[in-house]
């Protein structure tokens, strides 16, 4: 094929700086109720959370089950200058434990007070990749006033799968522009159930990684688009692959909900029946002589691209707290994208070849042929 969009899927856990402890707040008595952050390994900018980037905000429900009084309290928490303080002061019950669950975003929904009861958070992506979350959630069971000198340590987890992408040219007969990509056919929004167990493990990528989380997904499916500030060019040049990384380009980056769903070539079946890829692009060619537009176009009277739609279908396996890399790559091969219409994105010029066979002739002829004198 003149054109190969392929997808790489890399799954990678994400990098991390150190491990620091956020906002012990002073307690005179020791009985006031007060938290300590940490957050499993990620990497986004600044708004992925990690241990050296805590959250600014989070959610905490402290339930009981003296009495089957169910919730002690709930509040809103803030980090401020080092600190994470409540909306209100709340202390320590003298004769019972508390069950603590926090989260960053979502609805905390609960059956029961005892820490075997389900407890879940329900949650929908946002449509605008910008606005879209780090999910986080820690789980802190049966402590007392006595525990940890009457500080709550929240050890916070990744709920959400991120997904990031790159770009790759190494063909030079072509000059691809890029101007957005999105994912189709994707459950948005569901819910998963809190472990009954503490989270109290920091993961820093050197020792057992957590179990993550399993979401329940909503029946509907939906999409997502990011449509890129510039466009990138990935001309071919000086013998050298042409690639763009944005993979840590903030508004670039997806937090989407784990998910397990298949989908075969698009020879075999309509893409659009599973999930899959668009690139927003056109194609240049730019062997011997140019010759315009492979694929996509341009207008003359409105001076502006007319952006042509690349469709890849992919199978997806995306399990939480994990970051999955997907390389496009203009090259050569057979795993072409296909266009609205399911047909190849750039069909190859192929040849086939037959030769005549020499054919004896039938009656044969005599020549008289004599040589010249030797003088």
């Amino acid at each position: 094929r003149s054109l190969f969009l392929g997808v790489l899927a890399v799954a990678s856990l994400a990098s991390c700086s150190d491990d620091k402890v956020l906002g012990v707040s002073p307690s005179a008595n020791g009985e006031e109720i007060t938290y300590s952050v940490v957050t499993n390994k990620a990497t986004r900018a600044s708004d992925l959370y990690s241990n050296s980037i805590q959250p600014e905000s989070f959610t905490v429900y402290a339930l009981e089950d003296y009495d089957a009084k169910g919730r002690y309290f709930y509040d809103d928490i803030q980090l401020q200058d080092g600190v994470y303080t409540g909306t209100d002061t709340y202390y320590w019950p003298s004769h019972f434990s508390l069950d603590f669950y926090a989260f960053n975003t979502g609805t905390f929904t609960y059956t029961g007070t005892s820490i075997e009861d389900t407890k879940t958070i329900t949650y929908t992506v946002p449509s605008t990749v910008t606005e879209q979350e780090d999910l986080i959630y820690a789980v802190e069971p049966n402590l007392t006033k006595d525990s940890y000198d009457g500080n709550v340590p929240l050890n916070f987890r990744h709920a959400l799968s991120q997904i990031a992408f790159k770009l790759e040219n190494s063909n030079t007969h072509i000059c691809p522009l890029v101007k957005g990509i999105s994912v189709h056919n994707v459950y948005g929004s569901g819910s998963f159930t809190l472990p009954t167990m503490s989270t109290g493990t920091n993961y820093d990528g050197t020792n057992t990684e957590p179990t993550p989380v399993e979401w329940t997904l909503s029946e509907d499916t939906t999409h997502y688009a990011i449509e890129f500030d510039d466009i990138y060019s990935l001309l071919y040049r000086s013998g050298k692959v042409t690639s763009k990384d944005l993979t840590n380009i903030t508004d670039y980056v997806m937090m989407l909900i784990p998910q397990i769903s298949e989908n075969v070539v698009a020879e075999e079946t309509n893409y659009k029946e599973g999930p899959y890829f668009t690139l927003k692009c056109l194609i240049s060619n730019m062997g011997d002589s140019y010759d315009g537009y492979l694929f996509g176009d341009y207008d003359e009277e409105k001076q502006d691209y007319i952006w042509g739609d690349a469709n890849i279908p992919v199978a997806i396996n995306w399990e939480a707290g994990k970051k999955y890399t997907y390389t496009f790559k203009f090259g050569t091969g057979d795993d072409a994208g296909v266009d609205d219409d399911n047909n190849p994105i750039l069909t190859p010029i192929t040849y086939t070849v037959t030769v005549d066979e020499f054919v004896p002739e039938t009656d044969d002829e005599e020549m008289d042929w004599y040589p010249a004198d030797a003088d």
